[in-house]
């Protein structure tokens, strides 16, 4: 579904984001992982899709949910917490955005550390709320772009949507804690 999302076929992923939510409950208990982290996913495609409001709802879910029964889980967490930061941006909330965004930097690096692919997108996102704030991260955003630049290639979509200063989600269900 996230992988339909972002390739432009939005209305096969929200269907099946919304078939997956219809079911997910029924399958599985609360004190599984996997709803939480569906519904984080989920979040994703409707976040493409413009539904803003519905993704932030689901986030923030899922993050009291996995925190309540999980709190080992570190890397869902980590990808939990970067997403609500580009709920808050997609909503207007600069601010709480940015400070979404800097906690998300110290958890994943202080949980996942260094090189952790979640850690570079915390990153890039919170450069991101800083410069819709006014603020110049101009050296930042270049060695930022060098950085993914030297680990994906340059025709890989971390580099290209540079550019733009398009913010990064992270999928979480096909990592693993």
């Amino acid at each position: 579904m996230v992988n339909l999302a972002f390739a432009g076929q939005v209305e096969a992923g929200t269907t099946l984001a919304e078939d997956l939510l219809a079911h997910v409950d029924d399958e599985f208990p609360e004190h599984h992982l996997f709803p939480w982290a569906s519904r984080a996913n989920a979040a994703i495609v409707f976040r493409v899709a413009g539904e803003y409001e519905r993704a932030h709802g689901l986030d923030t879910t899922a993050r009291e949910r996995i925190r309540q029964h999980f709190p080992d889980a570190r890397i869902t967490l980590a990808a939990v917490e970067v997403n609500l930061g580009n709920d808050l941006f997609a909503l207007g909330r600069l601010k709480e955005a940015r400070a979404q965004d800097a906690s998300s930097v110290d958890l994943c690096r202080d949980a996942l550390g260094e090189h952790h692919l979640f850690l570079t997108t915390a990153r890039r996102n919170l450069l991101i709320s800083r410069r819709a704030l006014g603020e110049d991260v101009h050296e930042e955003w270049e060695a930022l772009r060098d950085q993914y630049a030297a680990r994906f290639g340059l025709d890989h979509r971390f580099v290209t949507t540079m550019a733009d200063f398009t913010r990064l989600d992270t999928d979480i269900l096909s990592m693993r804690d």
